[in-house]
């Protein structure tokens, strides 16, 4: 919901007056505008409020900058760089970081190459495996030095994400979703934080909810400089980003796995296990990665309302139904399986187990054991030493 005009300082930033005389690309989300231009970007937050979201005022819009600036450069400092006030002179002209008074806030970034999107690496498939461990080892790094936050997730905080999904979806129209499918989804999904809301409550009480990224998804990590970055993690609302670190990394294997990409899912997910040794959140993953593919069911429900062309509203309403039944599926996971390989040094068990691992047991399939990695853990030495 709109609730003050920025007309102006949008046209201020969208002119190449503004940005050196570079030409000037606009990228716009329903939360905010990214002005393009030469090697800056300057993301501007629209002034919304929405039942999770307020950047209704000035003041509320600096802080949010900030709060952005300071969770982002913990992953891609190389990409954040500082807050700037758009200001107005005593002539009525707006200024970057000029000395008027301030009238908004944009957060200055470094611009990178739009094709270096996960997501659009995925889609031209051109996402190599070989980035999924420097990946998982990134999530893994974020993840150790982030903030503990006893005061959020556990059994109230999953509580708080299925009763979300459930209202999302009884506010649905009629013919979006099926009836009964959403009903299932959500009976399974209680019945499942029952079944482990003692778990959860451990978790959370021993610290393994954190200040996390909370929008960890292919469209938001880059490659930059060679590297996976993630970037544009949550800032504006703490019941997202304190979350079970788990069920952050769990966005991540659902979206890669509903793009088909279930080697990359499981080197991603076992890469983490072996930066982590996090093997008691595994009973959780299918709750996880069914509210990460419920989340974006109703999601792309209300994109497919906001698409004036016919087509591109039933492509995302079609995407939308293959989410739900998604969600419903991961919360029946097959029977627990254990395969033992032996063989000779240098015969090629763990080739053999990796391939494998993708197509055995629950998403993201299985968990890789290596003795010879495991003794190596014991005895303080790395894995390749």
């Amino acid at each position: 919901m709109l609730v003050e005009d920025q007309t102006a300082v949008v046209e201020f930033l969208s002119s190449p007056a503004a940005h050196g005389g570079e030409p000037v690309e606009n990228v716009e989300t329903h939360a905010s505008i990214v002005f393009l231009a030469g090697r800056r970007a300057w993301k501007l937050k629209r002034a919304v409020r929405y039942d999770y979201l307020d950047f209704s005022t000035a003041d509320r819009r600096r802080l949010m900058c900030e709060a952005e600036l300071r969770l982002n450069q913990r992953t891609a400092p190389h990409l954040y760089h500082r807050v700037v006030a758009v200001t107005r002179g005593a002539d009525g002209t707006l200024a970057l970081g000029g000395a008027g008074i301030a009238v908004d806030w944009v957060i200055e970034m470094t611009r990178f190459d739009q094709d270096e999107l996960f997501d659009r690496l995925a889609a031209r498939e051109q996402l190599g495996v070989e980035l999924m461990r420097p990946l998982a080892a990134a999530i893994a790094r974020l993840h150790a030095g982030a903030t503990r936050r006893t005061d959020h997730g556990g059994l109230a905080g999953m509580t708080w994400v299925v009763e979300g999904n459930a209202a999302d979806f009884a506010r649905q129209p009629v013919g979006v979703f099926d009836a009964d499918e959403c009903q299932r989804v959500t009976a399974d999904s209680r019945a499942a934080i029952e079944g482990h809301g003692s778990l959860l409550e451990t978790r959370r009480a021993a610290g393994f909810v954190r200040e996390c990224h909370g929008d960890l998804h292919l469209r938001n990590i880059v490659r930059f400089d060679g590297v996976p970055t993630l970037f544009d993690g949550v800032e504006f609302n703490d019941e997202i980003s304190c979350v079970d670190v788990m069920y952050d990394l769990a966005f991540l294997l659902m979206d890669l796995w509903r793009r088909r990409l279930p080697t990359h899912a499981n080197a991603v997910f076992n890469g983490y296990l072996a930066e982590t040794t996090d093997l008691d959140a595994l009973g959780l993953l299918p709750l996880f990665l069914s509210c990460r593919a419920a989340v974006r069911a109703k999601t792309g429900a209300a994109s497919a309302a906001l698409q004036p062309d016919p087509e591109r509203r039933a492509e995302h309403l079609r995407s939308a139904r293959e989410y739900l039944t998604m969600a419903q599926a991961l919360l029946h996971p097959p029977p627990p399986r254990l395969v033992a390989i032996g063989g000779l040094s240098g015969c090629g068990k763990s080739t053999l187990a990796f391939a494998m691992a993708p197509t055995l047991g629950a998403v993201p399939g299985a968990v890789v054991v290596r003795s010879d990695e495991v003794r190596k853990q014991l005895c303080g030495v790395g894995p390749l030493d």
